[in-house]
């Protein structure tokens, strides 16, 4: 078998591995990464703002501080703190701190010729926010995706997926 029928037979194995850890309600939240991990002692830290709306009600994150930490080779730490504005007609507008999620990256393969890169990163939503006050999901959410990524020089495909559990 030629180089090139093995990089797009490995290619179409790859995107079904990717495909099968796929869900509708992993695709519904917006989730994104790669099996990148930072070195260690490397911090990556952003401020962001977001905006949800869904029907009449809107939700706003701002601002949102992220920070990750690359804790030991292959291993990194996240924490995401958000400060939510919750409107909506005929309610009233609340402001304040709102769920705090972290997470734990691992990367346990890297990447070969012929070998997609991977690691698992579970991620926790800790009840902070009031869920009364709409600033927060007053449960747990656990996430536990599995990311993939392989390169083919320039192009690179991530991708992965996984399993969620909302106590709501």
């Amino acid at each position: 078998m030629s180089k090139a029928n093995e990089r797009v037979r490995g290619s179409i194995i790859f995107l079904l591995i990717v495909l099968s850890f796929s869900s509708r309600s992993w695709a519904d939240q917006y989730l994104t990464d790669t099996p990148v991990t930072l070195d260690y002692g490397q911090l990556k830290a952003d401020i962001y703002s977001e905006l949800t709306n869904i029907k009449d009600d809107f939700g706003i994150r701002a601002p949102g501080f992220e920070a990750q930490v690359g804790v030991l080779t292959d291993f990194q730490v996240r924490l995401n703190m958000p400060v939510v504005v919750s409107t909506s007609p005929g309610k009233t507008t609340s402001y304040g701190y709102g769920d705090i999620e972290i997470g734990f990256k691992y990367r346990f393969i890297h990447e070969t010729e012929t070998i997609p890169q991977v690691a698992f990163y579970p991620k926790f939503t800790l009840p902070s926010g009031f869920a009364d006050l709409r600033l927060g999901n007053g449960r747990n959410l656990e996430r536990l995706p599995i990311w993939l990524q392989k390169t083919w020089e320039p192009w690179k495909l991530s991708g992965g997926g996984g399993y969620a559990i909302d106590h709501n």
